[in-house]
């Protein structure tokens, strides 16, 4: 007789084959719904039911988020069936900053981004152009433990032959002279709403993509509302993943990457309070959009 582990594997073997989903997947939702219910259980108000089930939502959301579809045309001629696609070029995969301890996971989820968001013109293949911003940790102030600035970052995807169609953008040492996601997603807003980009792709770790993904999303209602925000999760790159100790935040938030968990929801929690993100139930009304207009 099979034990209650082997049945519980062999149930998510069925469910990761009947849904086209990986079991490493099946497993980071599976982590995350435990988490996340037993905290947001724990501070929601409790004539807020909604709270709980909006938040999750958008935690599955962010997650497991549909890659928009990258085409050979102009949108002048796009058809109602073409909702979700954009010209290739209209379209930017943003690797959001991070500590040089998680650096690679969000290189290899640039990587995955742009295999899928990749598209032949006149013979030759081509991606949607990565953009990063020119953070230089020396000119900020207070500098940030634990990160050596982004030009890391483009030497991880140098080193993974990430070259083609790379930009470099201005850091924003003048203007914010720290660095956290507000301003940094506010800079890549008005870039993008300079360039009139159609489609922004913002790439983070499973632990940080929420936040990352509603704090896109909060800075493009305000400033740019036609700018459609995608979210990519990089994938765990080994078995450990989430017990491995490592820098976070502003470089001193140190703990296990499992732990980082309730900190971000604090984060979202208490940023939405202050207004500097929208609530979760707006940003699923703004995903709505996106998906059906």
């Amino acid at each position: 007789m099979k034990s209650s582990s082997q049945l519980s594997f062999a149930m998510r073997r069925l469910v990761a084959k009947r849904f086209n989903v990986s079991l490493t997947s099946l497993a980071i939702l599976g982590f995350w719904f435990v988490v996340y219910s037993i905290f947001l259980i724990h501070w929601r108000p409790k004539s807020s039911t909604n709270i709980l089930w909006e938040t999750e939502q958008f935690i599955f959301r962010s997650l497991m988020d549909p890659m928009p579809r990258p085409l050979a045309k102009s949108s002048s001629s796009f058809t109602s069936s073409d909702i979700g696609s954009f010209p290739v070029d209209k379209i930017i995969i943003y690797p959001t900053a991070h500590t040089d301890d998680n650096a690679h996971e969000i290189v290899d989820g640039v990587n995955e981004a742009r295999e899928s968001l990749s598209v032949e013109i006149s013979g030759k293949v081509t991606s949607a152009e990565v953009v990063i911003h020119d953070v230089k940790n020396e000119k900020l102030d207070p500098p940030i433990p634990n990160f050596s600035g982004t030009s890391y970052t483009f030497d991880l995807l140098e080193k993974r032959g990430i070259t083609d169609n790379v930009k470099i953008l201005p850091g924003w040492h003048e203007e914010f002279k720290s660095m956290n996601s507000l301003n940094e997603l506010e800079k890549l807003v008005r870039y993008c709403r300079e360039k009139e980009i159609e489609a922004l792709v913002i790439v983070s770790t499973p632990f940080h993509i929420s936040r990352s993904f509603l704090t896109g999303l909060s800075v493009a209602s305000r400033i740019y509302p036609n700018l459609k925000v995608y979210a990519k999760a990089a994938k765990p790159r080994y078995h450990n993943y989430w017990e491995k100790v490592v820098a976070h935040s502003q470089g001193t938030l140190i703990k296990a990457r499992k732990d980082l968990v309730a900190s971000e929801m604090d984060r979202i929690h208490n940023y939405i309070l202050k207004g500097d993100l929208m609530p979760v139930k707006e940003a699923l009304l703004f995903l709505e959009q996106r998906d059906t207009f």
